[in-house]
């Protein structure tokens, strides 16, 4: 038995089916059709963002607190398993890390993506067409909001920025991208979401946790959707909280290093270029490897 499935423009755009060498399905064009909120994102500025997230209506606010509850769920049941978010517990357990907001964050947004790479059948809410971006951009400020005492709405208004900020990033580096978008976006939503419960629409400070989080940790690899995402995950996390501490504080990296823009909106084109013109032939080497080592694991029981 031989199949091969090629999809184009989006995750469920299938192009071709074929099953050992008959063609089940065969599509016309390949590039997906833009939604009108994508455009209307790519023009936006981070002050309009800063607009929509202070103006969600009570029933979008009630919305996204059933994504909290949905997400958190996943975390507790990605808590049963024996991978990254429970390790951190384990270290937190046996004394080795401190039960802080850092690794409250860091566990719990493992958790979840564990959870949901393990196949749990549990919803998360999603952000920007990813379940793990969903974690990032949710849980973050969630839970960096409840530990600092922010006011609920305002916590929720924050991770409606988070959304906006993640979907904005999305429409310049591409749905799929080499670069992880758990760092690259939502990473970066989260960020900016609790700057923003710290500070308020700060242009500047926004800047700041754009620029560090990308500075960061902007050369995370996507080699696809796996148990290892909760690791990057767990990083996002981090370097959210981090980069937002900084930047309420005024301080964070600029323009004067690297790649980085003089503004949020060149920092975020700069990283998507890098991405994609950069960085093209990374998904096809990416590819190549995996076959390779598909080809070595089914001559050994074990290629480690």
């Amino acid at each position: 038995e031989k199949a091969v499935c090629v999809l184009e423009g989006g995750h469920k755009q299938v192009a071709l089916l074929r099953r050992n060498g008959r063609t089940i399905i065969k599509a016309g064009g390949g590039k997906k059709k833009c939604l009108p909120y994508k455009d209307t994102l790519r023009k936006a500025s981070f002050r309009d963002l800063f607009r929509e997230a202070a103006a969600v209506t009570p029933a979008q606010l009630a919305y996204i607190k059933k994504g909290v509850e949905m997400n958190l769920a996943a975390a507790k049941e990605g808590l049963k398993l024996k991978k990254v978010g429970y390790y951190i517990e384990d270290l937190i357990k046996k004394g080795y890390l401190k039960r802080d907001i850092l690794s409250n964050a860091k566990l719990t947004s493992a958790a979840a993506t564990d959870a949901r790479m393990a196949g749990a059948p549990i919803p998360v809410m999603s952000s920007g067409e990813s379940g793990n971006q969903g974690v990032v951009a949710v849980l973050v400020p969630w839970l960096v909001g409840k530990a600092f005492g922010v006011p609920e709405k305002r916590i929720l208004q924050s991770i409606a920025l988070s959304h906006l900020v993640n979907s904005y990033i999305k429409v310049f580096t591409g749905e799929l991208a080499p670069i992880c978008g758990c760092a690259v976006a939502a990473g970066v939503g989260a960020s900016v979401a609790v700057a923003w419960q710290r500070s308020g629409p700060d242009v500047r400070k926004a800047t700041l946790a754009v620029n560090t989080v990308i500075s960061d940790i902007g050369g995370m690899l996507c080699d696809g959707a796996k148990s290892g995402c909760a690791l990057k995950v767990a990083s996002s996390a981090d370097s959210a909280i981090r980069a937002a501490w900084m930047a309420s504080h005024g301080e964070g990296i600029t323009e004067a290093e690297g790649f980085i823009g003089c503004t949020a909106e060149a920092t975020i084109k700069n990283i998507a270029r890098i991405s994609s013109s950069g960085m093209a032939e990374v998904d096809r080497i990416i590819l190549d490897i995996m076959s390779a080592k598909r080809n070595c694991c089914s001559k050994a029981k074990n290629c480690l």
